[in-house]
């Protein structure tokens, strides 16, 4: 089980799938934290299967990345929900349409959007990070996934970036 990430039409890397996140097959550093936490949560998540719901917090690092990292991605992830009392005929028409144009996507809010915008933008003109991302331009892979044995535990990680030549071979 997992996938691999592949590219897009410009040879950048693109976004794992879900399944990077629902494969117990392999040991992560998610799960190891799970379980140095508790072993019961460790229990339930990862054995029994009982995820806990996505917190706005988790939905707002989501979209920061896709909006630094994965831009083109972002309008096929999100939208912003319209501004509509659902309560009215109106407001139901509304909603109606606005779901049937964006039937596989995240709806989010205006407000949680801003906070994503603000903090991306901020990352986007911070000199040091626009350093980082300008390596994009160059080829380098993002979202990698890697799978190991570790003492011969099958585990997986994923790097956001993957930077050719920075350590020569001694």
């Amino acid at each position: 089980m997992g996938v691999e990430a592949g590219e897009d039409e410009s040879g950048r890397g693109v976004r794992m799938s879900d399944d990077y996140h629902s494969d117990y097959s392999r040991l992560s550093n998610s799960m190891l934290s799970r379980l140095k936490e508790s072993p019961i949560k460790y229990r339930d998540e990862y054995i029994l299967g009982k995820r806990g719901e996505q917190t706005e917090s988790m939905l707002l690092g989501s979209m920061i990345h896709c909006r630094v990292i994965e831009y083109d991605e972002f309008p096929k992830r999100y939208a912003v929900a319209p501004a509509c009392d659902r309560r009215t005929t109106k407001g139901k028409e509304t909603w109606a349409a606005f779901i049937a144009e964006h039937p596989s996507v995240e709806v989010v809010s205006d407000k949680l959007y801003e906070r994503a915008a603000c903090a991306s933008d901020a990352l986007l003109e911070h000199d040091q990070f626009s350093t980082v991302l300008s390596l994009f331009e160059t080829g380098v892979e993002i979202e990698q996934r890697i799978d190991f044995d570790w003492f011969g535990t099958p585990a997986r990680c994923k790097q956001d970036i993957v930077l050719p030549n920075l350590v020569t071979p001694t």
